[in-house]
């Protein structure tokens, strides 16, 4: 026999499957993309996958300087358009966000301990 409680609890999540906000956020928990790394600095995708990213835009096993700016400032590739501003970002090998062009850190610093 099925316990009530579970039976409850069950119903409930079914429920929130069936919201779009709610069903992206659990399969963000489920997929890790949700993971977030604490990583010096207080740049809100610090740490985070970048979302959207085009993985061809990554070189096998090396971290990537990525801009969206008009003029490139970093020896990297130009991504015009991209969601995130105009903000200059290393971007490890695994797609999370390593560096962010915010003030904080020199990209070197940023270099020396990604690549």
């Amino acid at each position: 026999m099925p316990d009530p409680d579970v039976m409850a609890l069950r119903e409930l999540v079914t429920e929130l499957i069936a919201l779009p906000a709610a069903n992206r956020y659990l399969a963000g928990l489920v997929s890790g993309l949700e993971l977030r790394y604490e990583l010096p600095g207080g740049h809100p995708l610090l740490g985070r996958a970048l979302p959207d990213l085009d993985p061809t835009l990554l070189h096998a096993g090396r971290a990537v300087v990525l801009e969206a700016g008009e003029r490139a400032r970093y020896p990297g590739d130009q991504v015009p358009g991209y969601g995130w501003g105009d903000e200059a970002l290393l971007v490890r090998p695994d797609g999370r966000v390593g560096w962010v062009d915010d003030g904080y850190e020199p990209l070197a610093d940023a270099l020396t301990r990604w690549t």
